[in-house]
């Protein structure tokens, strides 16, 4: 039964009300989230053809330490042995927690190729860096330009959108770990909520 709604915001601005209930158990391999809540949601209608039955929110791993290993396709749930060798070998990031009712995100800085500091949201769905389209103009980055391309079409609220698709020149680095670095990013231009999105 329906126990209420959610409204949230898309990366462009629209509000999306999602009607809310909870299931008694929720699991993912060994790890169980008792009296989960769940958002009910025609998922054909947002991607038609994708067929993804749902979307597992961060919030399920919200006291479950894990990782993604994208090369092996597999989801690690940490121990405490693991997460002290993680501590020990890896660099630390900080992130900003964004809760808001059922709803949890991550922020990070990141350093741009001209040397800009911005803040944006993890997004492990999107397969590109997403960029307010204000800082094409400060990477010197022209909508006229061949290498850019550009895509008009409306989403699943019907709000008509631009986006502009290219490559950067230079490379894309977390502020405190220059070393962890992507060159020659693709990247897309939008009008959105945030600085940005990092995807995987």
């Amino acid at each position: 039964s329906i126990q209420g709604k959610h409204t949230g915001k898309r990366m462009s601005g629209q509000e999306i009300t999602i009607p809310m209930t909870s299931v008694a158990s929720l699991s993912l391999s060994e790890k169980e989230l008792k009296n989960a809540p769940m958002g009910v949601f025609d998922m054909e209608a947002l991607m038609p053809g994708a067929k993804i039955g749902g979307f597992l929110s961060l919030g399920f791993f919200k006291n479950l330490p894990f990782t993604i290993d994208y090369e092996r396709q597999v989801i690690i749930f940490e121990n405490q042995e693991s997460l002290e060798r993680i501590r020990s070998e890896g660099t630390v990031v900080p992130v900003i927690l964004d809760e808001k009712d059922h709803a949890l995100g991550i922020f990070i800085p990141l350093v741009l190729p001209n040397g800009q500091q911005v803040s944006v949201e993890v997004d492990t769905g999107s397969q590109a860096l997403i960029l307010h389209e204000r800082y094409m103009e400060t990477l010197g980055i022209s909508q006229a330009d061949a290498k850019v391309k550009r895509k008009d079409d409306k989403d699943e609220t019907g709000h008509n959108y631009s986006r502009f698709f290219t490559t950067l020149t230079g490379s894309v680095h977390l502020p405190r770990a220059p070393e962890m670095k992507v060159d020659s990013l693709k990247v897309m231009f939008q009008k959105i909520i945030y600085d940005g999105l990092v995807g995987h």
